[in-house]
C-alpha cells in the first residue's frame, strides 16, 4: 500500500488531530509517533536503520496510507521523492506557541530524561534532535528554524501537491484538497467549517470502534486499562498541540484536543487497539 498522504508538519502542530481527521475520511490508517511507541519492538529497529541511511520506506510504511508527526515528518522530502502521487500537508502554528509547547512536552528535560540509555533516545537523536542539537533551549533560534524549516517546505514543492493547513481551518480546505466529501454533521459532530476535533466527535468514533470489535472473546487480550489518577480528568483539555500551552491552563485557540489516548486507534498490527496513556497528564505526541 503506498502512501496517499504525507504529513509534513512538525509535532505539536495538530497532529494528532489531523491523523484522526484524516482516518476519518478515508486515508487511514494514519502512521503517528505513537504508532512507533505501540508497536516500538517492530518499529524502533526500523526507524534505527533510516537513521543508518537503510531506509526500507515500504516497510516502515507497510499498512498505512498516511503519515502525520514525528518522526516521518522528518523525512518529507524523501518521502515526497519516493510517493510521487501523495499530497503533503503541512501543519503549522504560530513559532512562539510551538516553541513553547515543545519545550513544555517532548522537548523537555524530562522526555529527554527518560529516554536516556535506551535505542529509542538513539532514534529520536536522529530523527529529530540533530537538526538543532544544542540550540533547542534557544528560543530565538528554534522559532527562526521553525520559520526556515516550514518555508523549505513551501518552496519546494508545488501548489497543487501542497497544503499548509492548520486545524482551525477546519475540514473544507482539508477534504477540498483531497478530493473527498465533507464530513457531515452526523458522523463528524461539527460543520465544514468547524475545527477538526472535538468532544462529540471522539465519543462518536471511539463508540464505533467499540462497535467494530464486537464483545471481547476468551481468545482475545484485555483491553489495557488506563492509569490511575486522583482526580477526575476531562475528556478535552486545553493543552493540545494546536493551542497555546501544554499545561492545560490557557484557552485553546485552534481546535480541542482529545487528550484521552483510548479514543485514538493503533493500527500498528492487530487492528483497532488503544493507546496506553498516562490520563491526567499531557500526551506529549500530539
Amino acid at each position: 500500500m503506498a502512501l496517499k498522504v504525507i504529513g509534513a508538519g512538525l509535532g505539536r502542530t495538530a497532529t494528532f488531530s489531523l491523523k484522526f481527521a484524516l482516518e476519518h475520511i478515508g486515508f487511514g490508517p494514519c502512521y503517528h509517533m505513537s504508532e512507533v511507541f505501540a508497536g516500538s519492538r517492530r518499529n524502533i529497529p526500523l526507524w534505527l536503520d533510516v537513521v543508518a541511511g537503510r531506509p526500507d520506506w515500504d516497510e516502515v510504511f507497510a499498512g498505512f496510507q498516511a503519515t502525520t508527526d514525528y518522526p516521518a515528518c522528518s523525512y518529507w522530502r524523501e518521502l515526497a521523492d519516493r510517493y510521487t502521487d501523495a499530497k503533503v500537508i503541512l501543519t503549522v502554528r504560530d513559532p512562539d506557541s510551538w516553541f513553547d509547547s515543545v519545550s513544555e512536552t517532548i522537548f523537555s528535560d524530562r522526555m529527554m530524561a527518560s529516554l536516556a540509555g535506551s535505542p529509542t533516545e538513539v532514534m529520536m537523536n536522529g530523527v529529530i534532535f540533530e537538526a538543532f542539537g544544542e540550540k533547542v533551549r534557544d528560543r530565538a533560534w528554534m522559532t527562526d528554524w521553525f520559520r526556515r524549516r516550514n518555508q523549505e517546505v513551501i518552496n519546494a514543492l508545488p501548489a497543487d501537491r501542497l497544503l499548509v493547513f492548520e486545524a482551525k481551518h477546519g475540514w473544507q480546505p482539508l477534504c477540498d484538497f483531497l478530493g473527498v466529501p465533507v464530513p457531515s454533521a452526523s458522523t463528524a459532530g461539527m460543520s465544514s467549517g468547524a475545527p477538526l476535533m472535538s468532544t462529540a466527535a471522539c465519543l462518536r468514533i471511539r463508540k464505533s470502534l467499540r462497535n467494530l470489535r464486537g464483545p471481547t472473546s476468551n481468545n482475545s487480550r484485555p483491553r489495557p486499562s488506563p492509569a490511575r489518577t486522583s482526580r477526575a480528568v476531562p475528556l478535552v483539555q486545553s493543552c493540545g498541540d494546536g493551542g497555546v500551552s501544554g499545561r492545560g491552563s490557557a484557552v485553546l485557540r485552534d481546535a480541542p484536543q482529545c487528550h484521552n489516548q483510548r479514543c485514538a486507534p493503533s493500527h500498528s498490527g492487530d487492528g483497532a487497539r488503544p493507546v496506553r496513556a498516562s490520563v491526567g497528564r499531557d500526551v506529549p505526541w500530539r
